[in-house]
């Protein structure tokens, strides 16, 4: 290494002997740029106690001191020596490539910088920059708060099969990687505190404008919160403005695994086998995360946003997605579902998202939760097709869907959905489904939840609906259909109407004669109506039977 006495530079006795030609090279270059302002020097004097450390940048031509940055020759430990030595202070990588076998790691507040050197998605190479040089590696390991990675390409020299690019772990709070370029890694950047409360705490990370394309790997994720920490102990994440594309349609954009707190905005994802994969495992809770104007999964295998546990003691509340984007995925867009049996996934709120659907998927399917809502938001597809909007079965209590449009695109008059929502919930509090444009959908809504648990859902002025009428035949028990106005055929006495909510208004019409509607099952009041003379019919909650006139 160069080293300074004064005004003197002399190399090292280490380096005198290893590396005597290329470091006296470098040294006569260093010696013709003391005196002036460029060139790249490593200070041992004249650094004054209590200050940062002076930038280090690079030799003439622009590889750190005593380094190959060939891409060809392992410069790991020199690299690391200067990351030691410019704890606290600002290290400039320069335009080398540096060929890595093992992690680097910074336990301190370093500012790491680069020439950037990325290719673009399309080129998983870099033209400067740290490139690893083995399968089961991390890249570089930040423990220290404060740290900064700025413009710095990653690649590989070999094939990944684990590891991370970026990994911050532990209390590193404060970081801030940005417009940095990884390609080809098992994961790209990894944020973590470990343990649960009062255990090491990871806050207030920022990951902005960085192009992660993983490699084309089942493993393979972009960017992935919490992998190590319990009940949101990975806390107050911004993850802001970043690109994340797959390769091959498989691994995931976004992972995230314990978070609490997190913000995610205007990102971008696209081609991956899931999108945003929301996915809690033991003592593990994902909680008042707020995405806003991102994009969920663009053109994946299986879901854009899938929201999951992995065991009983995991949880997932509080989230919300505002102006969100998802699009043709190869399954449902959305799916939510609770494999692990948590009972604990609560209050997911979509408001002005909107979900593109391939031909034949669903838009958003709920399977488990309570509280699931879509307001505001739009549900489409460009060719007719058997998909349905919004689905709310299994045990799901309490969705809603309200002022949202449902079925063709904005751009798009011919394609529209098979059916707007289903609902076929096993809960007793089914939900609210209002005020919806479902007009551009075949079947408006397929209304089936489990009998007598309709009483407490609410549903009404949903267009398509509300504007078409129903058609049942008269029976003994006639089934209704969620039209305001329904048309019965036939004349069979009728003394049960299912079917019911809190204060559901419908219209009865007779088609072919008289029908009498008796007493005796769930309707209040009895009556007769001829043919085309309308019954008004009101459920009364309170009474469990229909108040008829």
């Amino acid at each position: 290494m160069i080293e300074r006495s004064g005004n003197q530079w002399f190399l090292s006795k280490k380096d005198a002997a290893d590396h005597a030609p290329r470091a006296i090279l470098r040294a006569l270059l260093v010696v013709g740029l003391s005196s002036g302002t460029g060139g790249a020097i490593a200070r041992t004097g004249g650094e004054q106690p209590g200050t940062l450390p002076a930038p280090l940048s690079t030799t003439e031509n622009g590889i750190l001191p005593g380094c190959a940055g060939d891409g060809k020759t392992d410069d790991t430990a020199c690299v690391q020596y200067w990351i030691d030595k410019r704890q606290g202070g600002i290290l400039n990588l320069g335009t080398g490539t540096y060929l890595i076998s093992s992690a680097l790691v910074s336990k301190g507040a370093i500012t790491l910088s680069g020439a950037g050197g990325g290719k673009g998605i399309y080129k998983q190479s870099c033209s400067s920059g740290l490139r690893t040089n083995n399968p089961r590696q991390d890249v570089l390991v930040l423990e220290g708060a404060g740290a900064r990675v700025h413009n710095i390409c990653i690649d590989a020299n070999v094939e990944m099969q684990e590891g991370t690019a970026i990994r911050i772990v532990g209390s590193a709070n404060s970081v801030i990687v940005s417009d940095s370029h990884i390609n080809n890694q098992i994961v790209g950047i990894s944020v973590s505190g470990t343990g649960s409360n009062g255990s090491t705490q990871n806050a207030d990370v920022i990951l902005r404008h960085n192009t992660i394309v993983p490699a084309a790997h089942s493993k393979a994720v972009g960017i992935m919160l919490g992998g190590n920490s319990r009940k949101a102990n990975t806390i107050d994440t911004r993850v802001e403005g970043n690109s994340l594309v797959c390769q091959g349609k498989i691994g995931t954009g976004t992972l995230i695994l314990d978070a609490g707190g997190a913000l995610i905005s205007n990102n971008t994802q696209y081609g991956c086998a899931l999108g945003t994969k929301i996915y809690p495992g033991s003592d593990q809770q994902v909680m008042w995360i707020y995405f806003t104007g991102t994009v969920l999964g663009d053109t994946d295998t299986d879901h854009n946003l899938l929201i999951d546990t992995q065991v009983s003691n995991a949880g997932v509340w509080g989230l919300n997605f505002v102006n969100t984007w998802a699009s043709n995925a190869g399954g449902s867009s959305i799916l939510i579902q609770d494999n692990g049996a948590s009972h604990n996934i609560l209050g997911i709120h979509f408001i002005g998202h909107r979900t593109h659907v391939a031909k034949d998927r669903s838009g958003i399917e709920v399977k488990a939760g309570q509280k699931v809502t879509f307001d505001s938001g739009t549900i489409c597809s460009d060719g007719n097709g058997k998909g349905t909007g919004f689905i709310a079965s299994g045990d799901t209590i309490a969705s809603a869907v309200r002022n949202s449009t449902i079925g063709n695109c904005d751009h798009n008059t011919d394609g529209r959905l098979a059916t707007g929502i289903l609902v076929s919930t096993n809960a007793e509090n089914v939900g609210i489904f209002t005020g919806n444009d479902l007009s551009t959908t075949a079947l408006p809504i397929a209304w089936r939840p489990a009998a007598g648990n309709e009483a407490a859902a609410i549903l009404g002025k949903n267009l398509g609906l509300d504007t078409a009428p129903g058609m049942v035949a008269a029976n003994t028990t006639v089934n209704l259909p969620p039209n305001r106005a329904v048309f019965l055929s036939g004349g069979t006495p009728v003394k049960w109407l299912n079917g019911g909510w809190a204060g559901r208004e419908t219209m009865l019409y007779p088609t072919a004669g008289p029908i009498s509607f008796e007493a005796g099952g769930n309707i209040c009041s009895a009556v007769t109506a001829d043919k085309r003379q309308r019954v008004s019919a009101v459920f009364e909650k309170e009474f469990g039977c229909w108040s008829l006139r």
